[in-house]
């Protein structure tokens, strides 16, 4: 069987979903997510512009850091642990403005803080509440507004802010998520009617949920980024990864060999970050040992937009003296569009760091103001 080790290069021609036009070529970048790419070692200040925001620490405002959204304005965060609370902090200075927390079983208080989306136009947070099955809707001063339902039996994932009236989400279904209705959605942000479904073309369904023996494991994937011009949606059923655009027309971007339909274990395809330069992916392997309590193996790509060559990225942080490797990946889709990536980093880390000598530039002056209790440093990546 003839094994690709290279990224080809094809001209294809696609039916685009949505009764688009169908006669345009496109040329996709094929992904063999058996082979091996060469590694590639690249600073992140060599293709972003880079942000360090620490978040004040006071009585009031001591946090974990999970970070929930980040707009223009406002940083949102919670922490691990379910206590309830929503941190808002100033985007520029991380001065703490507001901590909100209506952790509770009354109509207009959340059961769990499953997903929170700033949404800066009308000075709201929207709350997905899993256990409930529906978003509450707060002001930034923490006032409850309203709430609505998920819709029919369906569970929301990928939850974003999409623009001033409606809200981006994955709808899928418990327990294999995606079944025959599962889609990317539109909603209304007044009442949370569907405005849109967003569907690509699939042929069979496969699910990325792993059952044995009794036991059902649900790793994460992210069928859904996003930065200032498009939108980048996979499907785990689906062996092509799109690009969505505000005027509705799906674009193929990335595909994958072989096709995931073939595989006696599964690997999984998407992407987890785009770039002006790069695209970055990540597959996902479904196989999972109960006794080990391991598996989900994970491979990153990088696809280099100029020349489309294929890596294996080691993306490094130069504002440490020595290599110190990040992750470039979203897990939450930001309202900040400019904003490809962030990472959290701990305190007490860079604290240690500067002691020994091990950081400069920027950073080297932020970790100045920082002790080991002080809250996490958020870095925020955006294109030059």
């Amino acid at each position: 069987m003839l094994k690709f080790k290279q990224i080809i290069q094809l001209s294809l021609i696609f039916l685009v979903v949505g009764c688009q036009e169908s006669d345009k070529k496109q040329n996709i970048t094929i992904v063999d997510v058996n082979a091996s790419y060469p590694e590639k070692k690249i600073n992140v200040q060599d293709f972003a512009k880079i942000e360090y925001v620490p978040l004040e620490t006071t009585d009031s405002f001591i946090t974990q850091g999970f970070i929930q959204d980040i707009g223009e304005k406002y940083i949102i965060a919670k922490n691990y642990i379910r206590d309830g609370n929503i941190f808002v902090f100033d985007r520029t200075t991380g001065k703490g403005l507001k901590v909100i927390n209506h952790l509770g079983q009354s109509g207009e208080e959340y059961t769990d803080l499953t997903n929170i989306v700033l949404s800066e136009s009308s000075f709201e947070l929207f709350v997905s509440d899993y256990p409930a099955r529906k978003i509450l809707v707060y002001d930034l001063n923490g006032k409850f507004k309203r709430s609505f339902p998920f819709t029919d039996e369906s569970y929301y994932t990928d939850l974003a802010n999409y623009d001033a009236d409606k809200l981006w989400a994955f709808k899928g279904y418990s327990p294999n998520i995606e079944n025959e209705n599962s889609c990317h959605i539109l909603i209304s942000k007044l009442n949370g009617k569907v405005a849109k479904e967003i569907k690509i073309p699939i042929d069979k369904i496969e699910t990325v949920v792993w059952s044995k023996d009794g036991a059902t494991i649900t790793p994460g994937f992210l069928s859904t980024i996003a930065n200032a011009d498009y939108w980048g949606i996979a499907r785990m059923s689906s062996d092509t990864i799109y690009h969505y655009a505000e005027n509705g027309q799906l674009s193929p971007i990335v595909t994958r060999i072989p096709s995931v339909h073939s595989m006696d274990v599964k690997k999984f395809l998407y992407l987890t970050a785009e770039t002006d330069s790069y695209y970055f992916l990540r597959s996902l392997e479904k196989d999972f040992d109960l006794k080990k309590m391991k598996g989900f193996e994970q491979q990153d790509y990088m696809i280099d937009k100029r020349d489309n060559n294929l890596f294996t990225p080691v993306v490094l942080n130069g504002d440490f003296t020595n290599e110190r490797r990040i992750d470039i990946g979203v897990h939450k889709i930001l309202s900040d569009k400019n904003v490809f990536a962030y990472q959290v980093i701990e305190a007490a880390e860079l604290v240690e760091s500067k002691e020994n000598e091990g950081l400069k530039g920027k950073l080297k002056s932020v970790a100045m103001t920082l002790n080991d209790e002080s809250n996490p440093v958020v870095m925020i990546l955006k294109n030059k």
